[in-house]
């Protein structure tokens, strides 16, 4: 067992004990027990826990500085750009809170207030909804379990901690007569969007990179291959979030139609422009120069012109809502519906989704069949 020993400090004891780091002999103090009988128990703990190679050196960083070094060294590893940006402005909340207390020193009371306290009015800001404060939450439990796996700290205090409740919302999707309000409200390429996202349910970033050679109007298909992203440095194209983004949609007839017009149109400005005709994997959807749309701002301008025609809070994605509700409503099984939209389990479309699924009508005959 290793070496160690207790002295008194005051009206305290203190633990000390002795290792060997590189050559060179060092001490780890800790301090603040009442009796030499805690002491002493404690020093023997320690010594064990050394012997065993689960020893927690003492430090003195502090929340700020470890997720700071976990956002810069172990998270590029495991996310992309536009994922770091966000998990920066959910660090932003941890370390405002946190960030000067020792990482080592946190307790899961601390962490229970950090959350409640997001809920609050502070500084008259506002404050975060119970999803934002659920992101912050499972952020600052991802820090402190690595933390906790590489030695850093001495328990997982997480382990003492539930994730903060969000109450359920349901997706929204437009109404029949909201569809056709939006369509007659929308123009050139957010009209195009629109009626690509109604009829196959894609993501934002999915359409926005999607190229012509990824498109077979005689097959009356198209294949989802890339994603754009935009972040604090710029667009940049990469695979859809999971292997299952990876797929091919059949497109109605309707969009088909869109398409084909879109496509010409493209022709008849390039060739105004003096152009010429584009690559065959040139963008659907670009600027004059073929170059790609940037998301957020087309966003916003879809937002905008759905506030002016009344429906408030339908964006992009509310498209791809619809398009869900309407297959499963129609009756399509909830493993295709998932393949559609690329999720990457089933799970996630029926916990979004679940809502719209109802009985077939057969459910009592079905269970008959079980005492024949």
């Amino acid at each position: 067992m290793g070496n160690g020993c207790v002295i008194k400090r005051g009206s305290t004891w203190t633990v000390i004990i002795s290792r060997t780091v590189a050559g060179k002999r060092s001490r780890d103090y800790q301090s603040g027990f009442k009796t030499e009988k805690e002491a002493k128990t404690a020093l023997r703990k320690l010594l064990v826990a050394k012997d065993d190679g689960v020893y927690v050196e003492p430090h003195k960083r502090t929340v700020k500085e470890y997720v700071e070094t976990w956002l810069r060294v172990w998270l590029p590893t495991k996310a992309g750009r536009k994922t770091i940006e966000r998990q920066e402005q959910a660090a932003a909340h941890i370390i405002a809170a946190l960030g000067a207390v020792p990482i080592q020193k946190v307790t899961p009371e601390q962490i229970t207030h950090l959350v409640l306290d997001l809920r609050k009015v502070r500084d008259q800001q506002k404050t975060l909804a119970p999803g934002s404060a659920r992101l912050v939450y499972r952020l600052a439990k991802r820090i402190f379990v690595h933390a906790y796996k590489h030695g850093d700290i001495k328990r997982d205090i997480f382990a003492l901690l539930q994730a903060p409740r969000v109450p359920h919302k349901e997706a929204a999707v437009l109404k029949p007569d909201e569809t056709q309000r939006m369509l007659a409200t929308l123009g050139g390429v957010h009209r195009m969007l629109a009626v690509l996202g109604l009829g196959t349910g894609m993501r934002r970033g999915e359409m926005l990179a999607l190229r012509w050679n990824a498109v077979d109007l005689d097959r009356g298909e198209l294949a989802v291959r890339q994603s754009l992203e935009q972040t604090r440095a710029g667009l940049r194209f990469k695979e859809p979030k999971s292997a299952r983004g990876l797929r091919t949609i059949p497109l109605p007839q309707f969009v088909l139609t869109a398409l084909e017009q879109h496509r010409k149109d493209q022709l008849e400005l390039r060739v105004k422009l003096g152009l010429g005709k584009p690559p065959a994997d040139a963008l659907v959807f670009s600027n004059e120069k073929g170059e790609p749309l940037r998301p957020d701002s087309i966003s916003q301008t879809f937002l905008d012109a759905m506030r002016e025609a009344g429906l408030d809070d339908v964006g992009l994605h509310t498209l791809r809502h619809t398009y869900a509700s309407a297959q499963l409503a129609a009756g399509e099984d909830v493993i295709t519906v998932s393949r559609l939209l690329g999720h990457a389990n089933a799970s996630i479309t029926l916990n979004t989704y679940g809502h719209l699924m109802t009985p077939s009508g057969r459910t009592a005959q079905i269970a008959e069949t079980l005492f024949r």
